[in-house]
């Protein structure tokens, strides 16, 4: 199953758009969340850092339920305001970002760090 989801993320970000790298923290997150909420996953992969975890949370908290919302809530997710409440530098270059998407009105955290030279996202709680 792991294997099949790493193929398809690996197979999605082959060929796609041409987006601007990140070039901060800040900006990576931002980034990552907009894509998050507005269902483009194959962003979402090219900027999340490819650990099993983030894999499955992908998948089962965000994926999953995005296809399965009426074509009204995915609109109503994609137009709602988000609200970065608080940002951190956690140390070793990473950033803690807390948000809230007005929508769902769900408090949600992300930690950025760089790796080889990218700015990736990962899932990992970063702040309470």
């Amino acid at each position: 199953m792991r294997a099949l989801a790493l193929g398809v993320i690996i197979s999605s970000t082959m060929g796609c758009q041409n987006y601007e790298p990140p070039t901060d923290a800040l900006d990576c997150g931002r980034q990552f969340i907009d894509a998050l909420y507005d269902g483009n996953f194959k962003r979402v992969n090219q900027l999340l850092l490819p650990t099993d975890a983030n894999i499955n949370t992908l998948e089962t908290l965000y994926a999953k339920p995005f296809s399965q919302l009426s074509s009204v809530d995915r609109d109503n997710l994609r137009n709602a305001s988000i609200n970065i409440s608080a940002v951190k530098d956690l140390g070793n270059g990473a950033v803690g970002i807390r948000f809230l998407n007005a929508y769902t009105n769900a408090p949600a955290s992300i930690r950025v760090l760089q790796q080889n030279g990218e700015w990736k996202a990962d899932f990992a709680p970063a702040l309470p």
